[in-house]
């Protein structure tokens, strides 16, 4: 558990706020952009230079009584070392760096004391190191699978390998995190219940009551939110009408799915911000540029959850040359229940859902022409 603070010591405040935005990863950097080798590293070192700088100034040449000073000094320092590892696994576990050569790439760039033994409850109170830990599990996971690639289809083997590596209150940490993300990310009652058998030979591991008990309102939220998407889905099934919406595109003009009426309609929802989303992008272009001149189909992509300013300017990146439109209220969002994106949505030539989760572009087009030739 993280050291409770109840100090009021103004230095140490004023340490604090100053090293917030730089310490706590707050970087206007896009990380998931970077592809190049060289140029992550580049950054990754600028900014733990910064922030090993930053904390020189405060740390090193002060005197003060503030009896939390020490505990501030160890926490700001432990936040840059540990953000540093996590963007660097971050990165091989985005494919950007082999993991034939991840082990060098780690051990070239990074304090190797640290690395022989990374894990450590003294560490805790960084969130950063939480970050790492949770993505370490991923790292470990994948090399494993670069082994013994049958290992994907096991369940929850990220869980079984995290509750094998942890030890102490970083193992209560991290696998509360993976349940808590696993439960978060169930998508039918039925993926939950498998949850609730696989989970409880873990969960009875565990001593601290506060995280037992997260994970158990946590399934109780999901159950009562799977209930309602359920009733939800039951008005989006495929034979029904499309929810409408109307909405206003990157160019300032407003359109409403009732304008495409005639046509065949393959939406997608996307979001500036997703990595997954965004690699669709050029698979996308590739389908619109083969059917941009048939009046059977129309393709039509909505950001979702999104800012405006991204949004703007994800498009001028990508340069997608059809329809793109912002759903600023979540009218679309909530009404084609859009909680994983990408989403790819089809609708038929009387305005009716045909697929509510369609195949993406490089696999639909053989259900399109169907419809396009009803």
């Amino acid at each position: 558990m993280t050291k409770k603070i109840t100090g009021t010591g103004a230095e140490t405040n004023k340490y604090h706020i100053i090293l917030d935005s730089i310490i706590k990863g707050k970087s206007p950097i896009n990380w998931d952009e970077i592809e190049r080798e060289s140029d992550f590293l580049a950054l990754v070192k600028n900014e733990r230079k910064l922030t090993d700088s930053v904390a020189s100034i405060v740390f090193n040449k002060r005197k003060t009584q503030d009896e939390y000073y020490s505990y501030f000094e160890k926490l700001v320092r432990l936040d840059a070392m540990f953000l540093q590892l996590y963007r660097m696994l971050s990165f091989i576990n985005r494919g950007k760096c082999s993991f034939e050569k991840s082990d060098s790439f780690l051990k070239n760039n990074f304090d190797n004391k640290i690395l022989a033994n990374p894990v450590d409850d003294k560490y805790l109170i960084s969130t950063h190191y939480r970050d790492f830990c949770v993505e370490y599990s991923t790292y470990l996971a994948n090399m494993d699978y670069q082994k013994d690639s049958t290992l994907r289809s096991r369940d929850n083997y990220k869980l079984e390998k995290a509750s094998k590596l942890y030890t102490g209150k970083t193992r209560e940490f991290v696998m509360n995190i993976l349940m808590m993300s696993a439960i978060g990310h169930s998508k039918s009652l039925y993926d939950l219940n498998n949850y609730k058998k696989q989970f409880k030979p873990y969960i009875s591991t565990l001593k601290n009551q506060f995280l037992i008990t997260d994970i158990s309102k946590a399934f109780s939220q999901k159950e009562k939110e799977l209930l309602k998407k359920e009733k939800e889905l039951l008005k989006i099934q495929p034979g029904k009408p499309a929810p409408g919406f109307t909405l206003e595109s990157n160019v300032g003009k407003k359109y409403s799915l009732e304008d495409f009426k005639g046509k065949v309609v393959y939406l997608d929802l996307w979001a500036s911000w997703c990595v997954p989303c965004r690699a669709e992008t050029p698979k996308l272009k590739a389908l619109y540029a083969k059917y941009k001149n048939d009046d059977r189909v129309a393709f039509i992509s909505i950001a979702v959850s999104d800012g405006a300013g991204a949004w703007k300017k994800a498009l001028k990146q990508d340069k997608p040359d059809w329809i793109q439109l912002f759903d600023k209220e979540g009218i679309v969002s909530d009404a084609y229940l859009a909680t994983s994106i990408p989403q790819f949505v089809i609708i038929d030539k009387q305005g009716k859902i045909v697929n509510l989760n369609a195949p993406r572009p490089d696999d639909v087009e053989t259900l399109l022409v169907q419809e396009m030739e009803k």
